[in-house]
């Protein structure tokens, strides 16, 4: 097995092997550790995958409105292929949990996310995906001709013996 610093970047070559003997390393800016996910996923190494996604969790607590951390989405999404989602949910739902002060900054983050197609869309899936049901509302219909008023819930309105009425909505 070979490790080449010409396909992988040197701090995660090295923060990879301290973790083989400590299974655990020390980076804590948010586009190294997506070095060291990328590198982890590279060899197969599902722990250290994990651990980066923790510390990627726990970094973006204080640096979720940083430069670095636009400069790891943009990082992950144009190294990780497109059907893995590890350490996307991560950014996805960090990012979906700041949005609007994100957008409001009109920064780096607004920049990826202009930037890069395959980001947008999947920021638009998580946020319809994990959107609250819409709340029903109940109104109350009444026929202007007999009076008679009925829940928007109760489907006999639609049956008024009136010979033709004319519903006003409350």
């Amino acid at each position: 097995m070979e490790i080449s610093s010409d396909f992988h970047d040197p701090k995660a070559v090295f923060s990879m092997v301290y973790f083989l003997y400590h299974f655990s390393y020390s980076d804590d800016y948010p586009p190294c550790i997506v070095h060291v996910y990328n590198i982890a996923k590279a060899f197969d190494i599902s722990a250290l995958e994990a651990l980066a996604i923790q510390r990627f969790e726990e970094a973006a607590i204080d640096q979720w409105d940083t430069y670095g951390f636009a400069e790891a989405i943009e990082e992950l999404y144009d190294t990780e292929p497109d059907q893995e989602l590890g350490l996307r949910n991560a950014i996805l739902r960090i990012s979906a949990s700041h949005l609007v002060a994100l957008l409001q900054q009109r920064g780096s983050f607004y920049r990826v996310l202009k930037s890069s197609g395959q980001f947008g869309a999947d920021m638009v899936e998580y946020l319809v995906k994990s959107r609250q049901p819409a709340v029903r509302t109940e109104f109350k219909i009444e026929c202007g001709n007999c009076h008679r008023a009925y829940s928007s819930s109760d489907v006999a309105w639609e049956k008024c013996q009136c010979a033709s009425p004319l519903w006003s909505i409350t």
